[in-house]
């Protein structure tokens, strides 16, 4: 991503000079001036720079020196009016061992929240990358979304899914017309291992609510209308495979349903699953999305 910023850069500026600085090199170089005696030369050559790129900035907390030489660095270039980007683990008030000093002027800045792409648009950049010339396999939209709800992470270990999807494609000699959602799994094995543990009933309470267009209070109700007691009945069935709670536990998170209710909720979806692909279909995405939390 900051390499992406410095070639927006240099498009839109070839004159521009930008300088990329993973934070460690910074206080190597700087732990090397102070020896030599060079210090003055390295914060020249920093301060030369009409775009600093600096990459972890939260690994300079607790190294004194080089905050003390990255202030003046930073002041320098703040006063003649170029830009500073970087990135970090962490919103900069709360690294600790950072100088309040600092904290504060990498707070005055635009500070961005950078999450992984949700489900939708994981599988999205799948299918866009999978047409690719280096990786060039054709992908349905259901395949997509096998993978990006198990690959949750960012963009990188995306396309590293689908290179290795490829090879074993390639390898294996599979008709790409019959990517099916078992040769993914064993092209890429643990990567698509069911991550799912621990989900919170509530969570599966709003995701299955969410994805048929109803409240949570409906789940909950008494309602007998059929869409609703089918959206209730398959909500029971993922909270009872993906949660520990018990049967009675279950019911009295719907409305304080008994037992018997919950129990018969679990066989109607379990046919309703080898019978119905609309439902079938359902549940996989629902269980993608909560692959996601």
């Amino acid at each position: 991503l900051m390499q992406a910023a410095g070639h927006l850069a240099q498009e839109k500026n070839p004159n521009i000079k930008i300088i990329y600085m993973p934070l460690m090199d910074f206080v190597r170089n700087i732990t090397t001036s102070l020896r030599h005696n060079t210090i003055e030369e390295v914060k020249s050559y920093y301060q030369s720079a009409d775009l600093l790129l600096v990459d972890d900035i939260h690994l300079i907390a607790g190294k004194e020196k080089s905050q003390e030489e990255f202030f003046h660095i930073f002041n320098f270039l703040f006063s003649t009016k170029k830009q500073i980007i970087f990135t970090c683990d962490q919103s900069p008030k709360n690294i600790r061992s950072l100088e309040e000093r600092l904290k504060t002027r990498f707070s005055h800045g635009l500070n961005l929240h950078l999450a992984p792409p949700e489900l939708e648009m994981r599988a999205a950049i799948l299918l866009k990358k999978a047409h690719n010339e280096k990786i060039n396999i054709d992908l349905t939209e259901d395949t997509a979304l096998f993978i990006a709800g198990h690959i949750t992470s960012n963009v990188r270990d995306l396309e590293g899914a689908l290179l290795k999807l490829k090879a074993y494609v390639d390898f294996s000699k599979i008709n790409h017309s019959f990517i099916s959602k078992e040769v993914i799994e064993n092209a890429l094995g643990d990567l698509i291992k069911p991550q799912i543990k621990n989900i919170d009933i509530n969570d599966i309470q709003k995701e299955t609510a969410k994805h048929y267009a109803i409240t949570v209070s409906d789940l909950i109700s008494k309602s007998r209308k059929q869409h609703t007691v089918l959206v209730r009945q398959l909500a029971i069935f993922i909270s009872h495979e993906l949660t520990t709670l018990s049967l009675a536990k279950i019911g009295k998170h719907f409305g304080g349903r008994d037992h018997s209710t919950v129990l018969h909720s679990i066989d109607k979806i379990e046919k309703k699953i080898l019978e119905e692909a609309s439902i079938k279909n359902d549940y996989n995405l629902i269980k993608l999305k909560l692959a996601s939390f």
